[in-house]
């Protein structure tokens, strides 16, 4: 069994150190955030409701303040459901969007005239979750492509004929007036006329891929001592940031500078949004190093999206240093304490050899950062 290693030190203030190397993968944007205010009429979906039909304009303020530019494609939104029933009512949604260039709400408040220019993105079955918070519903039509300005985005929601449920509401915001209509029925009759209101509901917008394999995290150590932190491992979370299944992944893992190193392990299959820990061989370094490179590369067939394929970690070989800091990051932002207390990091040292100290505390020959 390996040893552990334990270092304490009493501290009144922390550097904040980077445990693992991180790659985000969505692509996600909040073009209307809620106020605080919620609604169980024609805002968006209620399972209470028969039809729900809104229209609503997304402001080119909002759009900038969300961070989307010109020639971003979405192809789902999400909006956030606050009072869910005991179950989740069925229906159909169906969802239009148009780029515009108007400041306020001009289009008709007739359903049929206002989807005039809109493109349809989504028609599909759909189930109200049964759990408060952000849900998605998928752009199964097509993808849109935003072009500058604003966004006009209209949602109709039908239960014509299914089981009803108890009361919903979602988030909207209520802050600009005479920028959204609405109207809803509790009969099987469709509104065909709506209403100016100021609820819009609290929608984000964003990408995903279908087939999209990535490496969300390396981790391993930052730095470690030739004779006393060898053997090592390094282990990699591999992510499926897609909609669909991924199958056959091969993950590899090199090492490239004064030492070198690989190794691949195979992943049968990832659901979509799962994610898996993989360990490679254990790791020997023969030289002493500053700056060796540790790449994690994942690949499948299918995978539509090659940004997030790979992620790299900086690691020096050193002869008395251990740290989970990458050493090619820099320290930024610190932790502090009110009073005393222990900072403690744990290290493994090499099987069978002795450490080189009897008081961690009092010891210069190993040291930690």
């Amino acid at each position: 069994m390996k040893q552990k290693l334990f270092f304490h030190r009493k501290i009144l203030a922390l550097i904040l150190i980077l445990f693992s190397a991180q790659l985000a993968v969505a692509q996600n944007f909040q073009l209307i955030l809620n106020n605080n205010f919620q609604t169980n009429n024609g805002s968006a979906p209620q399972g209470h409701l028969r039809w729900v039909r809104t229209c609503f304009l997304v402001t080119s303020a909002e759009m900038a303040a969300s961070g989307a530019t010109a020639s971003q494609v979405f192809n789902y939104l999400k909006l956030n459901q606050n009072g869910p029933a005991a179950f989740g009512a069925s229906g159909t949604v169906k969802v239009y969007i148009q780029n515009t260039s108007d400041a306020t709400y001009l289009k008709s408040a007739t359903w049929a005239t206002l989807l005039g220019g809109m493109t349809q993105v989504t028609s599909s079955p759909f189930t109200l979750p049964t759990v408060a918070g952000a849900y998605t519903i998928n752009y199964n039509v097509a993808p849109f492509t935003y072009t500058g300005g604003a966004m006009y985005v209209a949602i109709e929601y039908s239960n014509p004929l299914g089981t009803l449920a108890t009361t919903t509401a979602h988030l909207v915001n209520t802050v600009l007036t005479s920028h959204a209509v609405r109207n809803q029925s509790a009969l099987n009759t469709a509104p065909a006329t709506l209403a100016l209101t100021a609820s819009r509901p609290d929608i984000q917008m964003g990408f995903q891929y279908a087939n999209d394999i990535a490496v969300s995290n390396i981790y391993t150590l930052g730095k470690f001592p030739i004779e006393y932190g060898a053997p090592t491992i390094i282990q990699a979370n591999i992510r499926n940031a897609g909609t669909a299944a991924m199958n056959s992944i091969n993950v590899s893992c090199t090492i490239t500078g004064a030492n070198s190193f690989t190794d691949n392990v195979p992943i049968l299959s990832l659901a979509p949004g799962a994610s898996q820990v993989i360990t490679f061989a254990s790791y020997a370094p023969t030289n002493l190093s500053t700056g060796d490179v540790v790449t994690v590369t994942a690949t499948a067939p299918g995978d539509l999206n090659a940004t997030n394929d790979v992620l790299t970690w900086s690691q020096d070989i050193t002869q008395n240093v251990y740290t989970y800091k990458n050493p090619a990051v820099g320290n930024a932002g610190s932790v502090g304490l009110t009073g005393s207390g222990d900072f403690v990091g744990k290290f493994n040292s090499n099987p069978g050899v002795t450490p080189p100290y009897t008081n961690p505390r009092k010891s210069t020959k190993l040291k930690w950062t």
